[in-house]
């Protein structure tokens, strides 16, 4: 079984207004939200269970998504790094796959997931060798001394959604 953790919390600072009464991951694009298009894509690629960690207006994610997901609540707004520290009991078994909740792309989970190499960490990168906001971590991550980076880098454009051009673009891209 492989577990995706969606990185889901943030503030949406840079997004102004827009954030205001709205967290970033459940922003619109096309028919749906950023988390839903996220959800929806992992679904069909496999991952069978996937995690949601929410801190900035928590309650609208969980009316929003409802219970397709676990969710993992942070009082207080922890790195990347230590939420997968703090959900390693979830994410101990086998490889999980993180991703930040404000980043879109053409990305093929499945391909990616099946491209892995075990006992490293495979890295999402663009054309331009910007890190795309998608990692999968090893089996037995929390016990290994030292985990080489590999880049998966299939070519594909991807949006961080963090700033209203960015958004834009976005937004021009999947509704298409």
């Amino acid at each position: 079984m492989i577990t995706a953790l969606l990185l889901a919390g943030g503030l949406g600072t840079r997004l102004g207004e827009i954030t205001k009464s709205t967290p970033k991951p459940l922003i619109e694009i096309g028919n749906s939200t950023v988390l839903e298009l996220l959800i929806d894509r992992l679904e069909k690629a496999g991952v069978e269970r996937i995690i949601v960690k929410v801190h900035y207006l928590p309650d609208k994610i969980l009316q929003k998504v409802g219970g397709r997901v676990l969710y993992y609540y942070e009082p207080v707004l922890y790195s990347a790094q230590e939420t997968i520290q703090n959900l390693q009991h979830w994410l101990r078994e086998d490889r999980f796959i993180v991703i930040n909740g404000d980043t879109l792309s053409e990305i093929d989970y499945k391909h990616m997931i099946q491209s892995h190499k075990e006992g490293s960490i495979s890295c999402f990168f663009d054309e331009n060798w910007r890190a795309g906001g998608v990692w999968i971590y090893p089996r037995g991550y929390f016990e290994l001394q030292e985990v080489p980076v590999y880049s998966y880098k299939p070519n594909i454009p991807y949006w961080d959604i963090g700033t209203p051009e960015s958004l834009e673009k976005a937004r021009e891209h999947f509704e298409l």
